[in-house]
């Protein structure tokens, strides 16, 4: 007791767990020796047993398979026709389909006198066997129906099934069908060559004492032994288990080796004892910590202290270290910092800021950076909201205008940041301020070009609308009275002169429309309208107008309209007839003679296709890039020679553009263009006819009011309606027009938008705030932009005519309004 009682309590608890695990390990190694050898038999015995069963059940099938083969070939009647005449040919094509691709069986054939007839390139004959089974199946010496031979010579091993070919009851050959026996492909999932093996045997059968003579070189495996392996393998190496197949009297044999059985039992012991040593080790552990903790170490709070004070100091190291990491890259940054404690007063900021606003920070420490930063344009509502994000304790992003000390102005990004606490109150604020001054110069910059831009686009605008306004009127007084004369007169040659007089005033009206088309479509406030048409309100207008032109140059003019006549579209049939007139008119100017085609085709996915070619004088390729620019032709004489603006095309161009198109051109110097565009013309259901016929209609019902300041304008309208048989009363302003609408006899009243004291767009909204809501109101001006004549329907016209006005025009506006008024 007294030796035990100088050992330190740290031995004695290691000497008894010596003990306690020599004598533990003693005991379960002696247990586990015996259980572990009957484990491993049982287990050994019972997947060996399993494993022959499936190689038996595997081989079965696979003799069945080869069985069914020979069977169906033998009584396959080409077959057995075949081996009759002896023609080798049809035998050897009757037994290619026999083969089989998996399992494949090379086939020979003999005929009734023993004659070799047939014999596959890869077959292993064994003559003399062959030859003996022959004559005991001609001379019915035995009674099984197919007979099985195994084949195991050096080279190959193989299963040999013989059949007798009858023609009805008589016999005719001997039909021979080979299959290979691998023993790798067929057990290769079991087999190993050190630890298991897997071999096929034949026993005694029927024909055995016919093949004796030469049963060495059939069978290496014995003479027809219930264990014909057992020279080959020793029993003393391999425990060895058999089963005899239902054919051909084999036997399949299996091998396992004794040393693997050995082995296995061995490793088994091993990992036994493996794991008993790491529970020995971990229970040994265990006890040893749990006894060191309650009694052996009475100190452990005392050395654990110690192990977090060491932890702890080193935490606060590494925390100094990034600390003074963070502080150099604040100190250095280029955008400035600031701190602050809750309250918004400065504790810190790097150079950046002193650099960036001239102060120092012993200047302006405890100072709250809005009492000396902002000035008189700092912007008060980002300083309330700067200020109570803080008061919040929120996170808060900002651009304001602040002052340096020397007073000069600098625009910052500001994104002020909360730090908290372990509790989540805030204790201080960290701001991250850039210079965005340039920036700001210069998106102060880009706001005034726009500006400029915008002023300049809304002088353009009313330029061109005055222009228009100025132009049109005059032209107005022209036309219609041209229009008037020409109706008027009876001599052909007066009337073709003025004729004359009237297309030059048109055209000159389309060029100012192609101007304005193009001022439209630069401001994008040109549209485009869908609506319900047929083809014909496309193409009788293009018919209409360029079919007698073409005629009078000589010029051959074709319209190939392949939609269905029948079909309404959806989509803007003025601005695709307005392309097309353009198109074929430019063909015209450029064309000589020869011919102009105009086609349409319906493509797929509602695509409706269309395309105007000529025989004009073509395009050069170097300009057929730049030949729908502004003002662009394909040669600066052409201008002169042939006429034109240069605008036709820009403007078809971003027509066709706008309605989702691409307008294509294909063209060779001296044979002429080809233009060409594909846009979306949906088809839909047919609807009434919304198109009146506009000739012979009669609109005496309507009883029209017209005002107008001008009194050329006046004559025209008066003029154009009498000849209509429409009753008229003029009026020069706003005002008169009221004092006639108060008796009630009007239906139908048509008013100028530029007039004095009371323009158009004001008399309309008093017509329709005096309820005057079944009057017919069409607006007239000579100012054609779209802001023009939405002012007028938003102010309650229903139509507006513009200056000139053209009677044809006039006549269909009167036509859709006929049955409202009646």
């Amino acid at each position: 007791m007294t030796k035990l009682s100088s050992i330190s309590p740290k031995v004695l608890l290691v000497l008894f767990l010596l003990l306690t695990s020599l004598t533990y390990g003693g005991i379960s190694l002696y247990v586990l020796s015996n259980h572990s050898q009957s484990t491993v038999k049982q287990l050994q015995s019972g997947n060996s047993s399993f494993e022959l069963e499936s190689a038996k059940i595997f081989m079965e099938k696979y003799l069945e398979v080869a069985e069914d083969r020979i069977v169906l070939a033998s009584q396959y009647q080409g077959v057995i026709d075949a081996v009759s005449v002896s023609n080798i040919e049809r035998l050897s094509f009757h037994l290619e389909r026999f083969k089989g691709q998996n399992q494949s069986m090379q086939f020979a054939v003999r005929d009734r006198t023993g004659q070799l007839l047939f014999e596959d390139t890869f077959r292993h004959p064994a003559s003399k066997q062959e030859q003996a089974i022959f004559d005991a199946i001609a001379n019915q010496e035995v009674d099984d129906r197919i007979l099985y031979l195994l084949h195991d010579d050096a080279n190959h091993i193989c299963i040999k099934l013989f059949m007798p070919l009858l023609q009805g009851s008589d016999f005719v050959g001997v039909l021979y069908g080979e299959t290979a026996v691998d023993y790798d492909d067929f057990f290769g999932s079991f087999v190993t060559n050190r630890e298991r093996w897997y071999e096929l045997s034949q026993i005694s059968s029927p024909i055995a004492s016919l093949i004796e003579e030469d049963n060495s070189h059939t069978h290496s495996h014995g003479h027809h032994s219930h264990i014909p392996i057992k020279n080959k393998y020793s029993e003393e190496d391999w425990l060895l288990t058999q089963t005899a197949l239902t054919r051909g009297d084999l036997v399949l044999t299996q091998g396992v080796s004794r040393s693997f059985v050995t082995n296995q039992l061995l490793s088994l012991q091993k990992e036994l004892i493996n794991g008993l040593l790491i529970v020995l080790a971990l229970s040994s552990i265990l006890v040893f910590f749990i006894g060191q903790k309650l009694f052996v170490n009475p100190h452990k709070e005392l050395a654990g202290s110690k192990k977090l004070l060491e932890e702890s100091n080193k935490r606060l190291a590494e925390q100094e270290r990034e600390s003074h990491l963070l502080a150099t890259v604040v100190k250095t940054a280029r955008d400035g910092v600031v701190i602050t404690d809750n309250k918004g007063r400065i504790e810190w900021v790097n150079s950046a800021f002193e650099r960036m606003t001239g102060y120092r920070l012993d200047s302006i420490k405890g100072l709250r950076p809005g009492s000396f930063l902002q000035g008189e344009e700092t912007s008060v509502s980002t300083i309330n909201r700067i200020g109570s994000a803080i008061q919040q304790g929120n996170q808060v992003k900002a651009e304001i205008l602040n002052y340096a000390i020397d007073k000069t102005p600098y625009w910052i990004d500001i994104d002020i940041v909360p730090l908290r606490n372990v509790k989540g109150e805030v204790e201080r604020f960290i701001a991250i301020e850039r210079d965005i001054t340039e920036f700001k110069q210069l998106e102060k910059e880009l706001e005034e070009q726009a500006n400029n831009a915008r002023q300049a686009n809304d002088a353009k605008s009313l330029f061109l609308a005055t222009m228009s306004h100025e132009i049109r009127t005059p032209m107005n007084g022209l036309l219609g009275i041209l229009q008037m004369l020409v109706e008027d007169l009876e001599k052909a040659e007066q009337r073709e002169v003025l004729q004359l007089a009237l297309d030059s005033g048109e055209h000159l009206i389309a060029i100012l429309n192609d101007i304005l088309d193009l001022a439209k479509i630069e401001n994008d406030s040109l549209e485009i309208d869908p609506h319900s048409f047929k083809m014909c309100d496309v193409t009788n207008p293009v018919l209409n107008t360029y079919q007698t032109l073409c005629s009078e140059k000589g010029i051959e003019f074709s319209l190939l309209d392949n939609s269905n006549t029948s079909s309404v579209y959806r989509g803007d049939s003025v601005r695709i007839r307005q392309v097309i007139l353009n198109l074929v008119g430019n063909a015209l100017k450029f064309t000589a003679s020869g011919s102009i085609t105009v086609s349409i085709n319906p493509l797929a996915h509602s695509a409706m296709g269309f395309m105007v070619e000529d025989t004009g004088i073509g395009i050069p390729a170097e300009r057929l890039s730049s030949i729908f620019n502004e003002f662009e032709q394909a040669d600066v004489s052409t201008t002169r020679h042939y006429g034109g603006t240069g605008l036709g095309l820009a403007i078809c161009h971003k027509l066709v553009t706008l309605m989702n198109g691409k307008l294509t051109v294909q063209s060779e110097l001296g044979t002429g263009s080809k233009f060409s565009f594909v846009i979306n013309l949906p088809s839909i259901e047919a609807e009434d006819d919304k198109h009146p016929i506009t000739e012979q209609v009669d609109l005496s019902p309507f009883k029209i009011l017209v005002t107008d300041d001008n009194k050329m304008n006046l004559i025209i309208a008066k003029g154009f309606l009498d000849k209509l048989n429409v009753e008229c009363v003029t009026c020069n302003s706003g005002f008169e027009a009221l004092r006639h609408l108060e008796t009630g006899h009007f239906n139908l009243f048509i008013i100028d938008n530029h007039m004095p004291k009371m323009n158009g767009l004001e008399t309309v909204r008093k017509i329709r705030q005096a309820g005057h809501d079944d009057l017919v109101i069409f607006g007239w001006t000579a100012d054609i932009m779209q802001t023009s004549t939405l002012a007028f329907i938003e102010a309650g016209a229903n139509e507006v005519l513009t200056k000139p006005l053209i009677k044809s025009d006039l006549v269909e506006a009167l036509s859709r309004y006929l049955k409202q008024i009646k």
